[in-house]
């Protein structure tokens, strides 16, 4: 998928933090995908935006089919399809069921797992100061920092793609085909097994750990 509006500078230099940081997006994600790459005209902030997902949504304690909840439904709520379709597919990898329609749908009774409603809930009103399940939300404050990460981490993405990139990266955009597509998919995407903290990458940023260490408060 070409990544519109600009391209990258220093002329087709390889840079070190850009590589090393795409390897470890290959890695631990399971494919370079465009969310991340567009970050690449600027190292940095390719790695910092993939340090922070990857220490919210891809390692801890919290199911990943949680966080996936949290992703989706925050793409919806700010209407970036791309996402929604991305981690439609991740749910579908992560639970084997596919929540994406009842959440796109606003439908969340039809969500059968209790824990992934309860997400959803929450998530939905991070764009609602004054809701009371932002007051009590539905985990603890050991598993804050993934919940919040992943939903600060995608207000973030969902602003970006849904400038630079097209609106699925599926190749059928709706229908039948499209859910086939999707069940393909998730093959791709396979449960990640890493470690917490990429000490290889966190020197460049100890704002990240500054800011795990404030959450856990």
């Amino acid at each position: 998928m070409t990544i519109r509006y600009f391209k990258a500078a220093g002329g087709g230099q390889k840079n070190d933090l850009a590589e090393r940081t795409l390897m470890k997006i290959n890695s631990e994600f399971g494919a370079r995908v465009e969310p991340f790459t567009l970050h690449l005209p600027q190292p940095e902030l390719l790695a910092g935006v993939w340090m922070i997902c990857r220490e919210s949504l891809l390692v801890g304690s919290v199911r990943r089919n949680l966080k996936e909840a949290v992703a989706t439904t925050v793409s919806v709520i700010n209407r970036c399809p791309y996402c929604v379709d991305a981690h439609g597919i991740m749910i579908l990898g992560a639970s084997g069921k596919s929540y994406s329609e009842a959440i796109t749908a606003g439908t969340y009774d039809a969500i059968d797992d209790k824990d992934v409603r309860n997400a959803v809930e929450w998530a939905a009103a991070t764009r609602s100061p004054g809701s009371s399940i932002l007051a009590d939300p539905p985990f603890s404050p050991d598993e804050a920092p993934e919940y919040i990460g992943t939903a600060v981490c995608f207000h973030y993405i969902n602003r970006m793609v849904t400038i630079l990139l097209g609106p699925t990266p599926l190749p059928f955009g709706k229908g039948a085909l499209k859910r086939v597509a999707m069940r393909m998919a998730r093959s791709v995407y396979t449960k990640s097994h890493v470690s917490r903290l990429n000490c290889s990458l966190a020197r460049h940023f100890p704002g990240i750990l500054a800011g795990q260490t404030l959450l856990r408060a």
